[in-house]
């Protein structure tokens, strides 16, 4: 299943993503998150710190 997909089904059924790991690369952040009643693994968000 495809990563748009899952997201969209989490939120149809209003599922919450929860921030289950942040690694620290230099200066950029990634914030991995899973839905917090499934546990399927949503997004991956990465930012400048």
């Amino acid at each position: 299943m495809t990563e748009w997909l899952r997201l969209v089904l989490c939120r149809l059924y209003r599922h919450k993503p929860v921030e289950v790991e942040r690694v620290f690369v230099g200066e950029i952040v990634i914030s991995r998150q899973a839905c917090c009643r499934c546990g399927r693994r949503l997004r991956d968000l990465a930012e400048y710190q």
